[in-house]
């Protein structure tokens, strides 16, 4: 419920605000009983004291509303305005005469027209508050009833009077333009209620009545004056002053803005509305041809018709361009298939119109190297194959199956009326389709699918619940390389853990729960430590202290890395800036993951930790994989470049292991070259890899980059790695990755060691 206006007043203004309607009520109730029975000086200066203080209290209603209320107080202001301008206009025409007949136009008229353009001021004003945006639907639907009503008004009341009214042109004038300007309002007001949705409060509704009552009173008057049995001090006399109460009664009512939106007419409404005020407008044509109603009448009829069959060719067309946007939401662009959306909502209501015993199943199909076909030739050769793959898929399946596309490189199945071993069948048929090579661009690609099937109601009873789990059995095929797989509430327990996980982890991170471990590098020709790499770990407050494993692979998939990497990275900094504090210059990598190399605003976030620990850029080294870099290989390159500019160092981690090492070494523009550990750990044992070790070392010296070894477990390895040339080495034999702390005690210890063998 709306408040009141009198719900924000001192409890002393809210009984005055009381006090005076209650007055302006009651006084008016007084005037016409006196004058419907007669009362003693009702018709006389008695009468005319109490309806001008009626106007008054009306005056001070519409005054405080605007002086004691937030909002809507110009509009509140111009109709106290109005009130006082047909209080003046009154005392002017009865202070003469004083219960005389009318002369013709004088002084009062001036001021009683003048409270038309007030009050339409003001109901502008009130409109545009209310109603911020209109739909054209609205203006249209508000200029026809506007016109309508008008007609009808015209036909019914002002035809008659401009038919009994007499005399001068300027008497003549005078008196039509009150009937002529009671019905401006009327449209108007109508057109506010059409703008608004044909929603009306009380103040609005009061509003409605005091235009009302002028109406008739202005028309009766005339009526009454152009047939010489006009009287004053009658009851037709307080049609005007009750407008006045209308108005200050309205100040009071509760009647809270719309929302800035569209008012939408719904249902039957919308088109009753309009069509009501055209058969209006052609009924009253019709009726013209039988007896006169005026030209005016003719005219605003004329226009409703035409504004009517304007308001039909907009509907028409909005009706079309609706059945366009429904096709639209429920269509797929790229594939013309179903999307998302109709998907789901054809598998939830096969789901309620299932019958006891009647299986329904949905397979989630994912293509197999989608994305190397996007990186590779563009993703327009990768939106042709999936409009080639569409076709595919459909002849794959049933003819009353429903195929669509989920979005990205997902199709969606919904098989009705088919169990488990059904499904799989239909699934076989999808991979054998597939299997067929789809020429694209001259190429002839062959793509495989992983297929997840969930069938209701074994699998779950929703539509939301059969295609997640769909998804789950999905990503297990695709993970165990078996192309289908069928849900089983297991799975379903290891992708909640990892979500569970996920979300932890998002804990721990604003927790401060990660730690940073340190694995040291040394010149394998000086035996001095130089460097160290930092490798982050989980001090988990249940499971206790977790490796990189068992997080980061859940982590890298979401947002996560990106506070994580910055995580490690404020960490080893810190303590990059304590060792030099110390005296110590040690060196620091930290390894990077995708989302770190494709966001363009990380480089200044790298610059920032920098400045914040005071820590040169050449002490700082960040650790790329080949594998990484095929992600996005141009936004990649442009955030090295960035990352390079800031003086920072570059290392290629796990060389060897990616598939076009040698290609990359100069587009990414490195400065160390990390060789894998998967060849240095068997390097004494294996003599291929002992070969490609140093074929790395002799590549990278002649590329002007420094060598890295990691995984040297062992003194035949430490010695092989320094007759092959290599520059810095790490692994078990040195020591393992320590915390900062046992690194600080085991650095100390090395150097006293060192001290005594030089002594």
């Amino acid at each position: 419920m709306q408040p009141r206006p009198t719900d924000v007043l001192t409890p002393r203004a809210a009984a005055l605000v009381r006090a005076l309607i209650a007055f302006a009520v009651v006084g008016e109730l007084a005037y016409v009983a006196g004058n419907l029975f007669s009362f003693p000086g009702a018709r006389g200066v008695i009468g005319q004291v109490v309806l001008l203080l009626v106007m008054l209290a009306a005056v001070a209603l519409c005054v405080l509303r605007a002086r004691l209320v937030p909002g809507s107080r110009a509009v509140w202001t111009l109709l106290g305005i109005a009130v006082i301008l047909w209080i003046v206009g009154s005392v002017l025409y009865n202070a003469p005469t004083l219960g005389g007949e009318p002369a013709g136009p004088g002084p009062a008229d001036v001021f009683w027209l003048a409270v038309f353009p007030a009050v339409y001021l003001a109901l502008g004003l009130r409109m545009k508050e209310r109603v911020r945006r209109v739909h054209p639907a609205g203006w249209l639907d508000g200029a026809l009833a506007a016109a309508g009503v008008g007609a009808l008004a015209a036909a019914v009341l002002f035809a008659p009077v401009v038919a009994h009214t007499g005399g001068s042109f300027t008497t003549v004038a005078v008196n039509l333009a009150y009937p002529l300007g009671d019905l401006l309002l009327a449209g108007f007001l109508v057109l506010g209620f059409a703008a608004e949705g044909w929603r009306a409060s009380r103040s609005q509704l009061l509003v409605a009545a005091a235009l009302g009552l002028l109406l008739v009173s202005d028309t009766a008057f005339l009526f009454q004056i152009s047939g010489g049995t006009y009287h004053a001090n009658t009851v037709l006399d307080a049609g005007w002053p009750g407008a006045m109460v209308c108005f200050g009664l309205a100040a009071w009512q509760a009647d809270a803005a719309l929302a800035a939106r569209s008012p939408r007419m719904r249902g039957w409404v919308a088109m009753a509305a309009p069509s009501a005020f055209t058969v209006l407008a052609v009924g009253l044509l019709i009726y013209g041809n039988v007896r006169p109603v005026g030209a005016l009448a003719v005219a605003l009829a004329t226009l409703t018709l035409l504004i009517g069959a304007v308001r039909t060719a907009w509907g028409f067309r909005a009706v079309q361009e609706l059945a366009l946007r429904r096709r639209q939401a429920t269509t797929d662009e790229l594939t013309g298939l179903p999307n998302r959306r109709l998907l789901q909502d054809r598998l939830a209501r096969a789901i309620e119109k299932r019958s006891d015993g009647e299986r329904l199943t949905f397979l989630l199909i994912d293509l197999d190297g989608f994305k190397e076909v996007n990186d590779s030739l563009g993703h327009s050769a990768g939106d042709l194959l999936l409009r080639r793959i569409g076709p595919r898929l459909r002849e794959a399946v049933r003819d009353h199956d429903l195929i669509g596309r989920l979005g990205g490189d997902e199709f969606g199945v919904l098989l009705d009326g088919a169990d488990t071993d059904e499904a799989l069948v239909v699934a076989a048929g999808v991979r054998a389709a597939l299997e067929v090579p789809i020429d694209v661009e001259g190429l002839a690609l062959m793509v495989d699918a992983s297929i997840g099937v969930a069938t209701c109601p074994e699998h779950g009873t929703d539509a939301e619940a059969l295609m997640q789990h769909a998804d789950v059995a999905m990503y297990h095929a695709k993970a165990s390389g078996g192309g289908c797989e069928v849900y089983t509430p297991e799975r379903d327990a290891s992708s909640r853990d990892r979500l569970a996980l996920v979300g932890r982890l998002r804990q721990a991170i604003a927790n401060d729960e990660l730690v940073v471990h340190y694995q040291p590098k040394v010149d394998l020709r000086s035996g001095a430590v130089v460097s160290v790499e930092a490798l982050v770990r989980w001090e988990h407050p249940e499971l206790g202290l977790l490796a990189p494993g068992a997080f980061l692979p859940v982590a890298e998939p979401t947002a996560l890395m990106r506070p994580l990497t910055l995580c490690v990275l404020d960490t080893a900094l810190a303590d990059c800036r304590r060792w030099l504090d110390d005296g110590r210059s040690l060196g620091v990598a930290v390894n990077l993951a995708v989302a770190n190399l494709i966001d363009r605003g990380f480089p200044s976030e790298v610059a920032a930790v920098l400045d914040r620990h005071r820590v040169p850029a050449e002490l700082l080294t960040l650790e790329i994989t080949e594998n990484v870099v095929m992600t996005d290989p141009a936004r990649m390159l442009e955030v090295l470049d960035a990352l390079r500019a800031l003086g920072v160092g570059l290392s290629l981690d796990d060389f060897g292991t990616g598939h076009s090492s040698f290609s990359h070494l100069r587009r990414l523009g490195v400065h160390e070259i990390k060789i894998d550990l998967s060849f240095v750990s068997e390097m004494v044992t294996d003599p291929d890899a002992a070969a490609i070790v140093l074929c790395t070392v002799q590549l990278a010296r002649a590329l002007r980059l420094r060598t890295v070894a990691e995984g040297a477990e062992d003194a035949e390895t430490w010695a092989a790695l320094r007759h092959a040339g290599c520059d810095l080495a790490q692994g078990y034999f040195l020591s393992r990755p320590l915390p900062a702390a046992q690194f600080d005690a085991w650095l100390a210890a090395r150097d006293t060691v060192a001290a005594v063998q030089t002594s």
